[in-house]
């Protein structure tokens, strides 16, 4: 509420009302402005911007990546939101029923950041996790960052964390400063491994967003229209560069790069929100191979395999409002195109295009198959093949 005196007394001059966690104008002297927060006890304010929060422990940083449930050391669970400027944190025994943690300061514990700090490795905390793999949909690991310079811990012993090629190691001290009598641990880079009862950690180079369940033997985006990888083959990435999935042990790491020898990990991705690992290719019916702007529909070595791209076996949703109906009719392909996600509205348009040959779709040269397998452009001559039958209802 607002009032015209400054014992607020007399007639209300106004009544605004704010959300919690709302920054609000309070006044505005001329030149200077007051803002001022809504809510029933001190709150963390942060930016737009922010995407982690972090905290600094005795051997490392603890990340925690905002809106996404975290099992936490002790295996229970964690979760921060913003909700408008303020950091409301989130914990419970199970993911299910997470309540706001009540102690007021708890949130001012941590820093909160838009990117991840420098780092020499990365231990990726799974708990009670059998094989390191929730059996709850969208709960993370706790993320704690290590490099390898020594950390002095309690009790006068001290903790140096090293890497050599696939193999990491955890070197501990008995006495500060990694001197003294010495036992060392080591972990394959990418494995689960338990290193206490109920307690499994994998480490690595980068934060691990894909963990495998055993048996996996491709990657498929979660669309309608999918587009599949197989492991540890180097792709063109649909427009000008390179990419590649890589499996290693029980994980799979995501590389870009401008062409397939210069690939490097990435340091954080939401890809592995919109992607899946399954044990064989989804079923389709025809295949479409796009190759870019290139001449002939011939990748250079370098470049990588063709973007794979799958119309299913029925109905193929792309986009927000439009769907495709795909044929075969001996080395033909038909593509019947509607203008709505259902195969169910009017045709606006139908494509045909010959098995093998390339041609120009959408501004990129491609070639159709029936099969997975990248197929062999006929004569390695560009052929275009494509007829458009516009279907127009006059309303007489």
């Amino acid at each position: 509420m607002y009032f015209p005196t400054f014992d607020c007394s007399n007639e209300t001059n106004k009544i605004n009302i704010y959300s919690r966690g709302e920054c609000g104008l309070f006044d505005d002297y001329q030149t200077v402005r007051l803002y001022y927060l809504v809510s029933t006890k001190p709150e963390k304010t942060i930016s737009d911007l922010t995407k982690f929060a972090i905290k600094n422990v005795d051997d490392g940083l603890y990340v925690f990546e905002f809106n996404k449930v975290h099992i936490t050391l002790g295996n229970t669970y964690l979760k921060f939101v913003r909700i408008n400027q303020i950091v409301i944190v989130l914990s419970g025994l199970t993911p299910y029923e997470l309540i706001e943690y009540q102690t007021a300061d708890f949130a001012y514990t941590f820093e909160y950041t838009e990117r991840l700090p420098r780092h020499d490795l990365v231990e990726n905390y799974f708990g009670n996790f059998y094989k390191c793999v929730s059996s709850v949909d969208d709960v993370e690991q706790t993320i704690i960052m290590h490099n390898t310079t020594c950390y002095n811990m309690s009790g006068n012993k001290s903790i140096q964390y090293g890497k050599n090629g696939d193999v990491y190691t955890i070197a501990k001290y008995s006495e500060m400063s990694c001197v003294g009598q010495q036992t060392t641990e080591y972990y394959n880079s990418g494995e689960c491994a338990e290193i206490v009862l109920d307690k499994r950690t994998i480490f690595s180079q980068e934060i691990i967003r894909g963990v495998l369940k055993g048996g996996e033997t491709c990657v498929s985006t979660k669309s309608d229209f999918k587009t599949v990888y197989q492991f540890n083959k180097c792709y063109f990435d649909g427009e000008s560069g390179s990419l590649k999935f890589v499996k290693q042990n029980d994980v799979v790491m995501y590389f870009v790069g401008v062409d397939c020898n210069s690939l490097k990990e990435v340091e954080t991705t939401q890809i592995f929100d919109y992607v899946e690992f399954l044990e064989e290719y989804p079923k389709f019916k025809v295949s479409q191979f796009n190759n870019g702007n290139t001449e002939n529909c011939i990748l250079k070595d370098t470049i990588g395999a063709p973007q794979i791209n799958l119309y299913k076996i029925n109905c193929t949703e792309i986009g927000t409002a439009t769907s495709v109906l795909a044929s075969t009719n001996n080395d033909t392909f038909e593509f019947k195109i509607f203008n709505e996600k259902t195969c169910d509205g009017e045709v606006i348009k139908i494509e045909k295009y010959t098995k093998g040959h390339c041609v120009l779709k959408g501004g990129k040269n491609v070639v159709f198959s029936d099969l997975i397998d990248e197929p062999i452009v006929s004569n390695g001559i560009r052929k275009m093949t494509e007829f458009v039958l516009l279907l127009l209802l006059v309303i007489i």
